[in-house]
């Protein structure tokens, strides 16, 4: 019954250290990293996500900002400044010169 038991905690205490070192492994992805302390690999790994996910919230204000262009420039009213934009005239107008 001991003998089950330690042979119980073995493994568990093996799947536990294998969980670990395969859960670390993928984030190590150089040297310069790979020498470091877990604490120091973590400092890395949250900098990185922290710039990725800046580097998200920027694209999805840029996609925002394009959905409202696009909005904007496929409404009549959009399409109509854009043409007068480009100096085309309704038919019947007839051009002001100011100068």
């Amino acid at each position: 019954m001991a003998r089950k038991l330690v042979l119980n905690i073995v493994f568990f205490a093996v799947a536990v250290g294998a969980g670990v070192l395969l859960s670390l492994k993928p984030w190590v992805d150089s040297k310069d990293i790979a020498n470091r302390s877990v604490w120091q690999q973590m400092k890395i790994q949250r900098g990185k996500a922290t710039a990725a996910r800046a580097d998200m919230k920027s694209a999805e204000n840029e996609r925002a900002e394009l959905a409202a262009q696009r909005a904007r420039l496929e409404s009549p009213a959009g399409k109509e400044a854009m043409a007068r934009e480009r100096g085309l005239l309704k038919p019947g107008e007839v051009p002001i010169e100011v100068r």
